[in-house]
């Protein structure tokens, strides 16, 4: 389980590519997690496509970008 500071493109990317099994908590503040936020469904696998900005900052981290298959889980918090 990963907290809301892990979930880059190119962390998720290396996670999936080392074939290890993760969970992370996402910040609303992304443009990917937004567009899952506007979705009806609270359970979804969703197709991450990297923007150009995301794809060459995972060149530089030595990864290969590539379209991600994720499910995604909204779970709403009472305060």
């Amino acid at each position: 389980m990963l907290g809301r500071g892990y979930g880059y493109y190119h962390t998720v990317l290396k996670l999936i590519q080392t074939d290890k099994r993760f969970c992370i908590r996402f910040s609303a503040c992304s443009n990917f997690i937004s567009d899952v936020l506007s979705l009806k469904e609270d359970d979804i696998i969703i197709d991450w496509y990297p923007s150009n900005k995301k794809r060459e900052n995972t060149g530089k981290q030595g990864l290969i970008p590539a379209t991600i298959k994720v499910r995604a889980t909204k779970i709403k918090l009472k305060f």
